[in-house]
């Protein structure tokens, strides 16, 4: 019962109801000037790289924006990871073969400057800018669980990257009258 817990600073009920009130306490506070999104992500690989991509290079991402005062400019950041090779093989080792599932990964972080072409309650226009890396890795798993191979897991390396773009956002809480809730799509 909640009566025999003892809560002390060191506690992990206490970190939990810190954790929650401060979630809450922030939520209220910047409900109207933070933007959170998740993001599904598709992938065109370009130049030598295309060669090791096996199928559609598809993630995820997730994206925080903080809005300026006059609610123009917005800035955050994104982080993302998303994969674009998999597969089973044999794998020829000094102690034999083994059958290996590989999976080829990255991970992007991403500094976001959006700027507010044209704003109403339904649409939202805006340029976009961003800068980041990203992190190449890959992981090996043998398919049988008695196989002498040992799991691996190995950083290829990173790409700095930037970009610019423009995008639209169509808030969908204000076509069912929903005014109390925005649903964008973005």
């Amino acid at each position: 019962s909640i009566s025999n817990l003892k809560l002390t600073e060191n506690s992990t009920v206490m970190k939990t109801l810190a954790f929650l009130s401060l979630i809450l306490v922030s939520s209220s506070l910047f409900a109207q000037s933070w933007d959170l999104g998740i993001n599904a992500k598709v992938y065109d690989p370009q130049g030598q790289f295309n060669t090791n991509v096996d199928g559609v290079a598809g993630g995820i991402g997730i994206r925080t924006l903080r809005n300026s005062a006059n609610q123009k400019w917005s800035v955050g950041g994104e982080l993302g990871v998303a994969m674009y090779s998999s597969g089973n093989y044999d794998l020829q080792t000094e102690e034999g073969v083994y059958s290996v599932y590989e999976e080829d990964c990255f991970w992007t972080f991403h500094g976001v400057v959006q700027y507010t072409i044209f704003q109403n309650q339904m649409i939202r226009t805006y340029a976009e800018g961003r800068l980041g890396a990203t992190t190449f890795f890959s992981s090996r798993i043998a398919e049988d669980e008695d196989a002498p191979f040992q799991d691996e897991f190995e950083f290829h390396g990173t790409a700095f990257n930037s970009g610019l773009g423009a995008g639209i956002t169509i808030n969908f809480g204000e076509l069912f009258r929903n005014q109390r809730n925005n649903f964008n799509l973005d």
